[in-house]
């Protein structure tokens, strides 16, 4: 990890600290972008997302799928292409609360994104995927600190948010 994606990941947690600021989910300027927060660690019980994209700035979330461990922190993000129940559990306190932000797509373009990060997996080897974790890049990382400042202008948010 750079120095440079260190001070991102705290640009991020910068930006939602107001922003998240109901325990759990708190909407934003645009009805496809939610942030959350929890100040405690939630013991693993049942949820159910819906398609989105779930980036985690600060504290940590665990999914459960089956025999599949989903992790979803700091560095690495999770993206579901279909609503989904599955169970989870959260790793927070209140000295370093959970902090995050969701971004809700279709699931066509989920899909369209979960193919290309196929890891050079050929079409025909490729399993349908409803729920992936995936390491966070710094592209990723700048796009989310871009969305998070426009949306402090209800203008820039109109206009760049989608």
């Amino acid at each position: 990890m750079t120095v440079e994606s260190e001070d991102s990941k705290k640009r991020l947690v910068q930006l939602l600290e107001p922003l998240a600021n109901n325990n759990w989910f708190s909407p934003s300027i645009l009805k496809s972008v939610r942030f959350f927060r929890s100040n405690a660690s939630i013991p693993r019980m049942p949820v159910s997302y819906e398609p989105g994209i779930y980036v985690v700035a600060q504290g940590h979330k665990k999914g459960y799928l089956g025999d599949q461990v989903y992790a979803y922190d700091p560095y690495n993000y999770l993206v579901l292409s279909v609503p989904l129940p599955f169970e989870c559990e959260t790793i927070a306190s209140a000295e370093e609360p959970l902090l995050g932000v969701s971004v809700s797509v279709d699931a066509a373009m989920v899909s369209e994104l979960l193919m290309a990060m196929d890891d050079g997996i050929t079409p025909t080897e490729m399993v349908p995927l409803g729920m992936s974790a995936t390491p966070m890049t710094d592209d990723l990382i700048g796009a989310f600190i871009r969305l998070l400042e426009c949306l402090g202008n209800r203008l820039e948010a109109n206009v760049l948010g989608p």
